[in-house]
C-alpha cells in the first residue's frame, strides 16, 4: 500500500506571493511616512507664521500710538523701508520705533528678501517666500479700532501669488490672521 507523500519546504508559488504581499506592506509603510513628514511640514509653517504674527501684535501693543497712526501698515506683497535709525540702542520716536520694528520683524518673516543690516536673522528661512499684510480694519482708526496681521507664504514654493487666503484656490498663497485690538 502506497501512503501520500507529506509536503515538506514551500513551493515556489507560495515564496512569490509572500514576496508581493511584503512589497506592497512595505511601499504603504513609505508612502505613509511621506505623508507624515509632509504633514509635520505644514504644522511647522503655520506655527511659524502664527509665532510671527503674535510677535508683531506684540510690538503693535507696546507702541499703540503708532499703530493707531498708520506707522505699522504694511499692503500686500509690499517691503517695508529699511529702518533709518536703530532702535536697540537709541532713543527713537513712536514713528521711528514702528519703522524698527517693521524692518526687524520683516527680517525674520522674508530674510532672504529683506536684510535690515542685523547678524541675528542671517541664514533663516522661516517661511517659504514669506510675505504679510498689516492694516486697520476700520475707516478712521483709534484706539477701539480692531487691526488685523496677515501673513502669507508659498507652501510649495510654487510660485503662487494671490493674497485671498482661499485654501480651495490654487493661486492663493497659505496664510494666517490675527485680529487684535491694541
Amino acid at each position: 500500500m502506497n501512503l501520500p507523500r507529506q509536503q515538506q519546504g514551500l513551493s515556489l508559488i507560495e515564496v512569490l506571493i509572500t514576496a508581493v504581499v511584503m512589497g506592497f506592506g512595505l511601499l504603504a509603510v513609505a508612502a505613509l511616512q511621506t505623508v507624515a513628514v509632509r504633514g509635520n511640514y505644514t504644522a511647522y509653517q503655520y506655527t511659524q507664521a502664527t509665532n510671527l504674527a503674535r510677535g508683531m501684535v506684540e510690538r503693535m501693543r507696546s507702541n499703540p500710538l503708532a499703530a493707531i497712526d498708520g506707522d505699522y501698515n504694511l499692503k500686500a506683497g509690499t517691503t517695508p523701508s529699511a529702518a533709518g535709525k536703530d532702535c536697540k540702542s537709541n532713543t527713537c520716536t513712536a514713528s521711528e520705533l514702528a519703522e524698527w520694528d517693521l524692518a526687524d520683524w520683516f527680517a525674520e518673516l522674508a530674510p532672504s528678501d529683506f536684510e535690515p543690516g542685523t547678524d541675528a536673522t542671517a541664514g533663516r528661512d522661516t517661511l517659504p517666500d514669506g510675505s504679510a499684510q498689516i492694516e486697520c480694519l476700520d475707516a478712521a482708526c483709534d484706539e477701539q479700532s480692531l487691526f488685523a496681521v496677515t501673513v502669507f507664504w508659498d507652501p510649495e514654493r510654487s510660485g503662487r501669488t494671490g493674497t485671498g487666503c482661499d485654501p480651495d484656490n490654487d493661486a492663493d498663497l497659505a496664510c494666517f490672521r490675527l485680529v487684535f485690538q491694541p
